[in-house]
């Protein structure tokens, strides 16, 4: 990353860290950057997206989630490389 650059990360709550957690790392192939836990009560998972700078963290709190779910309308879109890609994600996701 350039000395100047910024770094992007989109946060979310969750009830269900550890189901997130298989999803994103063992069917999408994101690599966890870290991880904290009884932070003000929360736990939580930060996820690289393979981008320079470009993160997700999903949080739980010990009360469960302080706001709604997201809607459905409310998406993480994934533009994969290629069809090969496709695949190859779709594959784990069936494993």
């Amino acid at each position: 990353m350039n000395p100047g650059a910024q770094k992007f990360r989109t946060a979310r709550p969750t009830d269900q860290l550890a189901a997130l957690e298989h999803f994103y790392v063992k069917g999408l192939g994101l690599h966890v950057l870290g991880r904290f836990e009884g932070h003000n009560g929360y736990d939580g998972l930060i996820l690289d997206f393979g981008l320079a700078g470009v993160e997700i963290e999903f949080t739980s709190h010990v009360n469960g989630s302080p706001c709604p779910a997201p809607s459905a309308d409310n998406l993480l879109v994934f533009y994969l490389e290629n069809a090969a890609a496709v695949e190859e994600v779709r594959q784990r996701m069936a494993s």
